[in-house]
């Protein structure tokens, strides 16, 4: 977005931006999408069951380049890849950005229909809460790669904060651009106590203190 959440100097919400950036978007009642389940997008991109709440998704693919700005792609696949997409016990590598997911689900979904994901990109979520992310760990034991980009999430802001369980396998956790701060960064190490890969692009941290 280009604003702060104020119009005609009218306040109507606070705005955290990153980096100083303008970040909040004003948008009519009627395009308001209230999010869906995690469960609810990998059917939409990967079974092609497009959930109404799930807006105006389409499961299309994309890369950020390094100015920012997607660039969409298209995967040529074989038919015997395709057919391996649709079974969801079978998926190792999941990328489901921007796709309105709001929560893990009830408890037991995922684990009972997609619980072979490794590698799990959900960047520009609607996952308000680092509680609510290290609900997948439960879900998804085998997790070593978690992608959390652009993400709006409460980070703890210290140790005794973090009540989440931890994720026991995660190898890489990415979090660019996620307007996290350095301490918080601190606060997450019980949530990932055998990480060896970190990623902060874009968080504006200064200094490691």
């Amino acid at each position: 977005g280009k604003h702060d959440g104020s119009h005609k100097g009218v306040r109507y919400f606070e705005c955290q931006g990153v980096g100083g950036e303008k970040a909040a978007s004003f948008v009519r009642a009627q395009k308001i999408v209230t999010g869906v389940t995690f469960m609810q997008a990998l059917h939409s991109k990967y079974r092609g069951s497009t959930p109404e709440s799930a807006g105006d998704n389409k499961g299309d693919m994309y890369v950020e380049s390094s100015s920012g700005h997607r660039v969409d792609v298209q995967l040529c696949v074989p038919d015997k890849a395709l057919t391996a997409q649709n079974d969801l016990a079978r998926l190792s590598e999941v990328y489901l950005p921007d796709s309105c997911v709001v929560s893990a689900g009830p408890d037991g979904e995922i684990l009972r229909e997609a619980p072979g994901i490794e590698q799990l990109d959900i960047s520009g979520n609607l996952l308000s809460e680092w509680e609510s992310v290290t609900r997948f760990n439960n879900e998804l034991p085998g997790l070593r790669v978690l992608h959390l980009c652009r993400m709006r999430i409460q980070w703890p802001m210290s140790p005794s904060d973090n009540n989440g369980s931890a994720f026991g396998n995660l190898k890489t956790l990415v979090l660019n651009k996620a307007s996290i701060s350095w301490q918080q960064v601190v606060s997450l190490h019980k949530s990932v106590p055998v990480m060896e890969e970190l990623h902060l692009c874009e968080n504006s941290i200064q200094s490691l203190t």
